[in-house]
């Protein structure tokens, strides 16, 4: 069976450290503002203040005062995450991402009338043809000042397909109809007893549903649906671009973000949140100093890390009361120390681990950016040079591996990979020799570790590398002896 061609680079530790760098240091910093726009700066110079509110121009100062590569201002008039996400998707396939935007979870009520067959949220009415209630005589249903005169009969072959968008935390749907005598009718085939001690077309069913699609159909009686109120959550800013980046970071993507939200559990997500006074002596919620952090760690990569970083438009910072558990707990952490307030480490939201794929080195950020760095070189590299280019055979094989190779060789000569150790990739001969074995080659368990080699297997290259990645400076022992 043919499938899609997939690209899988993942990352694995034993008893060694591995990391490598990161230099992209892209911040994109996510604005409320009337007049949408998109703008890249390099510079304070570049930017186009007369775009920007005086907190917002505030904002981007912020971030570019500690020099990150380039700042990808996306400015939308709404405030919800969900109206960034096509722009991030379009602008830039990674990078670091914050906002100073802070909404609470409001609740908000549509309604609907049978008559469109899609409406703004994704509720797919179906093939409508031939199901259109014929009520005689005409009558209609008020309710909340919606008067809705149309009816879908809902009967056998009859499908209402519901799909609650994922940028909506829930939602809770009241449909309003006439069961035809008593009886009940079906949501995802789970029957649901509508409430009959209601006026005629009064009827009122009220049922939660989880985000993705969902279906009505016909239960014991036909059943006419005049109309839905549906009240789903908007979904908080900070709480939805944490969601959306450990959903990013599930399915492989290297999106990084600042934010005030606890407990996310993520290697791409670092959670901050403590008041501060910044240098005019003001306070800055942890919220309005996000985008200078965004600018910090889009510009520490590995080559320096933010651990001890001088927040030099910070004058004082309210104290955690147990640093020390606070970032254990995933928490980046500012305390006043010497010449004014420091990052005490570089950490992620990272908590759980498995001694694999999330280690301890995981939970540091210039660790990750490492790992992405390589994800997405490697992945880029082999998508644009040899993916389709060349015939699936041991030499061409090398020929990519070499690359890689040289690769890690400069890393080494940067001084970002330990230059004393053997930083290499191979072709994954324990890995292909099970691939021929599962076709029911079983003589490849006696294959030579050569002849494996050079047996490529079908359409797949099987890769391994073992790199030793050089750590900032952080920890000191230091005993002294007095004779």
């Amino acid at each position: 069976m043919a499938t899609r061609p997939t690209i899988e680079i993942n990352f694995k530790q034993l008893a060694t450290t591995l990391m490598t760098r990161s230099e992209r240091g892209t911040a994109i910093l996510l604005l409320n503002e009337l007049n949408p726009s998109i703008k890249v700066y390099k510079t304070v110079a570049d930017i186009d203040e007369n775009l920007y509110t005086a907190d917002n121009l505030k904002a981007i100062k912020n971030c570019m005062a500690y020099a990150p590569y380039e700042c990808v201002v996306i400015a939308e008039s709404g405030t919800r995450f969900s109206d960034f996400t096509a722009d991030i998707l379009s602008t830039r396939s990674t990078g670091w991402i914050a906002s100073n935007i802070e909404t609470s979870d409001e609740s908000k009520t549509v309604y609907y009338n049978p008559g469109a067959k899609v409406n703004d949220i994704g509720v797919d009415y179906g093939d409508t043809t031939a199901v259109w209630a014929n009520t005689s005589p005409t009558v209609s249903m008020e309710n909340n000042g919606k008067t809705y005169t149309t009816a879908i009969k809902i009967q056998n072959n009859c499908e209402i397909k519901f799909t609650v968008p994922e940028d909506k935390s829930s939602c809770t749907f009241l449909i309003y109809g006439k069961q035809n005598n008593a009886g009940d009718f079906l949501i995802d085939g789970k029957s649901i007893k509508a409430d009959t001690s209601g006026a005629d077309f009064k009827d009122i069913v009220t049922v939660s549903l989880d985000k993705g699609e969902h279906t009505i159909t016909r239960g014991s009686k036909d059943y006419q649906l005049f109309g839905i109120e549906v009240t789903y959550s908007e979904g908080a800013m900070q709480e939805d671009l944490a969601t959306w980046i450990k959903a990013q970071e599930n399915a492989g993507k290297t999106y990084k973000a600042v934010g005030t939200i606890a407990n996310k559990d993520c290697k791409h997500y670092v959670y901050f949140n403590q008041r501060c006074r910044n240098s005019a002596g003001n306070i800055v919620l942890a919220v309005e100093y996000l985008p200078s952090l965004l600018g910090i760690v889009a510009s520490c990569n590995v080559t320096k890390g933010c651990t001890n970083f001088l927040c030099s438009d910070l004058k004082e910072v309210v104290e955690v009361a147990d640093i020390d558990a606070a970032v254990n707990n995933g928490q980046l952490v500012l305390t006043n120390d010497i010449g004014g307030v420091r990052i005490v480490t570089g950490c992620n939201s990272l908590t759980t681990l498995n001694g694999n794929t999330a280690t301890e080195d995981m939970q540091y950020i210039e660790t990750v950016e490492a790992m992405d760095l390589i994800r997405d070189d490697i992945y880029k590299v082999f998508k644009t040079t040899y993916q389709g280019k060349f015939k699936n055979k041991y030499k061409y094989q090398i020929l990519f591996i070499s690359a890689v190779n040289q690769y890690f060789s400069q890393l080494a000569n940067e001084d970002i990979l330990d230059d004393e150790y053997d930083n290499r990739a191979e072709i994954d001969v324990a890995e292909q020799r099970s691939a021929w074995v599962g076709t029911g080659k079983s003589e490849a368990e006696e294959w030579s570790e050569n002849k494996v080699k050079t047996m490529a297997y079908k359409r797949t290259v099987f890769v391994k590398g073992n790199i030793k990645i050089l750590n900032c400076m952080e920890n000191l022992k230091f005993t002294v002896t007095l004779e």
